[in-house]
């Protein structure tokens, strides 16, 4: 009933001789650990390792343990992320947006989305078992830059109606 110590053997095998059956062993370590996402995670992996040769009572197993376990995650739903955002869940990259939402265990996590010209969203939320949770990712853009030549010497630069100046022309501006 080591299973910190089990799992690090099992996952240390796997490294060395990525057996399918390892992925089984490492999967009930973690989730006698009380880590229910790696477990579903390493369970999935298991399966499709297996593909048509995993024993229907052993797939069967899986299949229940996977249910089960899906009950006790959380859900943390990603809206309004524009597409390309990099999301992270604890400080760990969880996929690109759009995402539509990620499994976590109960308990505190922060989330952070952040994409290149936006302002980046850090927020920490609170996950219960079997519960979803919203999390609003609509990042603002940061001010950009802009730069105008002209031809004309003389040239006027006028921004969103308004003059702002002669040209050539330099300052901030909003997206």
């Amino acid at each position: 009933e080591n299973y910190p110590a089990a799992l690090a053997a099992f996952e240390e095998s796997y490294r060395i001789v990525p057996k399918p059956g390892l992925l089984y062993n490492i999967a009930m370590c973690q989730k006698a650990l009380f880590r229910y996402v790696d477990s579903i995670a390493s369970f999935r992996k298991y399966l499709d390792a297996m593909g048509a040769s995993v024993k229907p009572e052993m797939k069967l197993t899986v299949e229940q343990a996977l249910a089960d376990m899906r009950k006790l995650v959380g859900t943390i739903v990603i809206d309004g992320a524009p597409d390309g955002a990099s999301v992270f869940l604890d400080d760990k990259p969880a996929g690109t947006a759009p995402i539509r939402e990620l499994l976590a265990d109960p308990g505190q996590h922060s989330i952070r989305v952040e994409r290149d010209g936006y302002k980046p969203l850090r927020t920490e939320v609170n996950v219960a078992s079997g519960a979803a949770i919203a999390v609003r990712a609509g990042l603002k853009a940061v001010a950009a830059w802009l730069e105008v030549s002209c031809e004309e010497k003389d040239a006027v630069v006028h921004l969103d109606g308004k003059v702002v100046g002669g040209c050539p022309y330099e300052g901030e501006v909003e997206p």
